[in-house]
């Protein structure tokens, strides 16, 4: 399990997009839509993350950054703004000087960073853990 962690959590993460993608073209409501949208992107690292210090504690830093800079500063503040605001579009709505709309354009960015490195992180950990012979 320990040598596939990463490929599984790959797959989910791609899992996800497909479903999001689905989720909005089939819900008659895109409030709900976006509301279901953020609780899975929300929760769907916090699983990866028990997963990871369960098999690995702090030993793929990099992946612990990837993750967390994605959850931290994309997830939990676009579903938090979805929350105060379900009624209004995310183009309306401004933090400072950023509006959301850009901020979640961004988040598309850094979630393609967190599945790279998911991916890099399989790759070196299959490479390790091959018998060799």
């Amino acid at each position: 399990m320990r040598k596939n962690k990463y490929l599984y959590d790959l797959f989910v993460q791609f899992m996800l997009i497909l479903f999001v993608m689905y989720l909005f073209k089939t819900s008659s409501s895109r409030i709900q839509a976006s509301f279901w949208a953020g609780v899975l992107f929300v929760l769907l690292p916090i699983s990866m993350m028990l997963r990871e210090w369960t098999f690995f504690r702090l030993k793929n830093r990099i992946w612990w950054v990837a993750i967390l800079q994605f959850w931290i500063f994309f997830a939990i503040p676009i579903f938090a703004l979805r929350l105060i605001y379900p009624y209004t579009s995310l183009n309306e709505v401004s933090v400072g000087p950023i509006r959301v709309a850009l901020w979640h354009q961004i988040s598309s960015y850094s979630y393609t960073v967190l599945m790279a490195v998911t991916a890099w992180s399989w790759w070196i950990t299959r490479k390790t853990t091959s018998p060799r012979p």
